[in-house]
C-alpha cells in the first residue's frame, strides 16, 4: 500500500549520517518535517542542511529510545545492523513507524521511489513501490516519469474538467 504522509511540522528522527541518510532527510525537509540526525558524523549533504539550521543534528551515536520521543517516523541507516535493528525494535515498541534502510524485509516501512511531473498548473508527483527491490523500483520510477513528462508536453495530461490541478484531478487523454 502507498501512503502519502503529511509530514508537515512533525518530528522525524534519522539515525546514521550517510548518503542514504541525506537523500531521505531531503525528501523530509521537502514534506516539511521537523528533522534530527542523530549520527557522531554527517556527510557533506546532511551538513549542508545542519549549517543553514533546517536539521537539528545531535553529533554523536544512538542513546536508546528516548531518542525518539516526538517523533512520528524514524529512519535508521547506520551501516550496523545492530544499530539499525535496536532503532527499529525501540520505534515499534514506542508505536513509531521506522524505516531500516539496512534491512528490507525487517522494515515495517518502506519508501518508495518518488518523481515529479511539471504539468500545466502544477506538478505531479509519481511513487513506485517494487516489494523491496530499490533499483527496480527506480527504474520503474524513471520510465513513469519519462512517459508522463512526454504527456505532458504533447497536452495528453491535463487538469481534469475546469478545476485547478492538484493530486487528485487529473486525468490522462488520448491522442488523436
Amino acid at each position: 500500500m502507498l501512503l502519502d504522509l503529511d509530514l508537515t511540522d512533525r518530528r522525524v528522527v534519522a539515525v546514521g549520517g550517510g548518503p542514504v541518510t541525506a537523500r531521505r532527510v531531503a525528501a523530509f525537509l521537502e514534506d516539511g518535517a521537523r528533522v534530527t540526525v542523530i549520527a557522531p558524523q554527517v556527510c557533506p549533504q546532511v551538513a549542508a542542511h545542519v549549517a543553514v539550521g533546517a536539521v537539528e543534528h545531535a553529533a554523536r551515536a544512538w542513546d536508546g529510545p528516548a531518542d525518539l520521543e516526538g517523533a512520528c517516523l524514524v529512519h535508521t541507516a547506520t551501516g550496523v545492523p545492530a544499530v539499525d535493528t535496536a532503532v527499529r525494535r525501540a520505534a515499534a515498541a514506542l508505536g513509531i513507524w521506522a524505516i531500516d534502510a539496512t534491512d528490507a524485509a525487517a522494515s515495517p516501512v518502506h519508501v518508495p521511489a518518488r518523481g515529479v511531473v511539471p504539468v500545466s498548473g502544477g506538478r505531479l508527483s509519481v511513487a513506485v513501490h517494487a516489494g523491496g527491490h530499490p533499483r527496480r523500483a527506480v527504474a520503474a520510477r524513471d520510465l513513469a516519469v519519462a512517459a508522463l513528462t512526454r504527456a505532458a508536453a504533447d497536452g495528453r495530461l491535463a487538469p481534469a474538467g475546469s478545476r485547478s490541478l492538484d493530486r487528485h484531478s487529473v486525468t490522462a487523454r488520448r491522442s488523436a
